[in-house]
């Protein structure tokens, strides 16, 4: 039985939610009013609304506001360079983050993944993370963490930044 621990955080009913209409010029005055230095996209793949993370991107550039997405990296290699063309390191201090969740149990085809992993590595000077969940009963054997490992160093390299994170949750699904 897999877990979803995004809704750890977010029990709620869905009429429970106080959510906000928001326009990319608002985000980012919102950000610049409260003295925000940077813009996160997560929880929902930021990949899958691009366009308004590259208008918000753009604006947060413009006010010297960074972005930051977490993403599974499940993109097409045509749009891979639009999307992520606002992380490109501008400066040594300034670094763009991109986290790919490498995870069985959440991503449907691990290839195209994989794919954005190394285009990040040959193709541009982003620094990314990749975090790996580890979900008890699911994807836990050591042999396949072991193969992760591997493939990272022949890869991306011995210097990658990748973390472990076991899953701990609250709330099981039925899938």
């Amino acid at each position: 039985m897999p877990f979803l621990p995004e809704l750890e955080h977010k029990q709620g009913e869905l009429d429970e939610a106080h959510s906000l209409q928001a326009s990319p010029e608002k985000v980012v005055e919102l950000a610049v009013k409260h003295k925000v230095p940077s813009i996160a996209f997560t929880y929902n793949d930021p990949v899958i609304w691009g366009e308004f993370v590259i208008d918000i991107s753009r604006l947060a550039q413009s006010q010297g506001l960074k972005s930051v997405m977490v993403t599974a990296g499940y993109i097409t290699p045509e749009a891979r360079p639009e999307v992520f063309s606002l992380y490109r390191r501008r400066q040594r201090r300034s670094q763009s983050i991109h986290r790919a969740l490498l995870s069985q149990a959440y991503v449907s085809h691990l290839d195209p993944v994989l794919d954005t992993l190394k285009w990040l590595k040959e193709e541009t000077d982003i620094w990314f993370e990749i975090t790996n969940l580890i979900i008890p009963d699911e994807n836990d054997n050591p042999d396949e963490t072991k193969k992760l490992c591997d493939w990272v160093v022949e890869n991306l390299g011995d210097r990658s930044s990748t973390s472990l994170h076991r899953v701990s949750p609250g709330l099981q699904t039925d899938r």
